[in-house]
């Protein structure tokens, strides 16, 4: 096979292979097996390691010199062998498709995923190294800001954005091209920014209206879109007086607090001015 259709190597397998030793698996005093980190594909396999033929494949695959030693011991000298390797390179038991679902993120964005880390602090390479719980890089994965190298990198994979089309086509729904921002990172500089990059077109738009033939100018553009929080979600559901009763039922504390004092009364704009 020529180095164009060679395929691309594991980033899984090289960052195991910088984060752990190979083991030396010792059967007795005259048999030992030096093995070396699990391929790609074999820790995707622990997803289905379920009966003797699955782990007897999966030695195989691991070591090929450790299976023709196993295979003529006990069935007990297998299950110690597989517990030490799989102990030895951090292969965790994981919740079902998770394994695979490791494997396929380190290899497609591991790079950017490890920058994303080492910015932070962490070291990716200590979930080889089993100082780190292995659902945890997933969580912190998820919760990584947009600005961060491995939303980017997912941003800017075209098969992912094909998949991600084909699934909305297949739903009848059709993302809006003005989604809205996390809630995540919302500060006051951010909206005040956001409110006055919103304004400006709407600017543009008016000196042009003034100049442009009747019926030419089109409709003023729109503003930026907020992040969105449940009470606007709600709102959107329920109408605004329904919520302001359900707010004030939640947090009477507060309404107790916005009670206008004694001879004064609370305006429809919120101002308070004398009760007469």
């Amino acid at each position: 096979m020529s180095a164009l259709t060679d395929p691309a190597p594991s980033l899984f397998e090289q960052l195991m292979a910088e984060a752990v030793d190979p083991l030396l698996v010792e059967l007795d005093d005259d048999n030992a097996v030096q093995v070396d980190g699990p391929s790609a594909d074999a820790v995707s396999d622990l997803d289905h390691l379920l009966g003797v033929e699955d782990v007897t494949a999966w030695v195989e695959d691991v070591s090929g010199e450790l299976a023709g030693l196993l295979a003529r011991r006990p069935w007990t000298v297998t299950l110690d062998a597989v517990a030490g390797i799989r102990g030895h390179f951090a292969l965790v038991d994981l919740p079902p498709g998770m394994w695979t679902v490791l494997v396929e993120q380190v290899d497609l964005y591991g790079e950017a995923i490890e920058t994303d880390l080492f910015d932070r602090g962490s070291d990716l390479l200590d979930w080889f190294r089993g100082r780190r719980p292995w659902p945890q890089l997933l969580r912190l994965m998820q919760r990584l800001p947009p600005e961060s190298h491995y939303k980017a990198a997912l941003l800017d994979d075209e098969e992912l954005a094909e998949e991600r089309i084909a699934a909305e086509q297949a739903d009848g729904e059709r993302r809006s091209s003005k989604s809205k921002p996390p809630l995540v990172g919302e500060t006051q500089e951010r909206a005040l920014l956001r409110s006055i990059a919103g304004a400006l077109p709407r600017i543009e738009h008016a000196v042009y209206a003034v100049n442009a033939p009747k019926g030419k100018a089109g409709r003023p553009p729109t503003g930026l879109p907020s992040p969105e929080t449940a009470e606007d979600r709600v709102r959107s559901r329920l109408g605004d007086a329904d919520v302001e009763d359900l707010i004030a039922a939640a947090t009477p504390w507060d309404a107790a607090a916005r009670r206008a004092p004694a001879g004064y009364a609370e305006s429809d704009s919120g101002l308070l001015v004398p009760d007469h």
